[in-house]
């Protein structure tokens, strides 16, 4: 069994948390429907209706960014058969 180098590892757990913070930043954008009064359920449904476009923004994004890290992690599996292979 060989050892990973603590290094890899540190570099690999601070990446995860930069996509993680990039995913938390992305639910800023959709902001909450502001309402007047008490509601009906239509009238909210119709309210959140009308922000699709940030919804459809969130999930492009998101899944943009999953992509990416999907990737990244991928990389730092080839990159340890690669370090262990030699």
């Amino acid at each position: 069994m060989h050892k990973i180098h603590p290094s890899l590892t540190r570099l690999e757990a601070f990446s995860d948390g930069v996509f993680a913070i990039a995913i938390t930043l992305l639910v800023i954008e959709i902001k909450v429907p502001h309402l007047s009064r008490e509601v009906e359920n239509k009238e909210l449904l119709s309210a959140l209706l009308t922000l699709w476009p940030s919804y459809l923004g969130f999930l492009i994004s998101f899944f943009t960014i999953l992509i990416v890290w999907i990737n990244h992690h991928r990389f730092f599996t080839y990159l340890l058969v690669l370090i262990i292979g030699s």
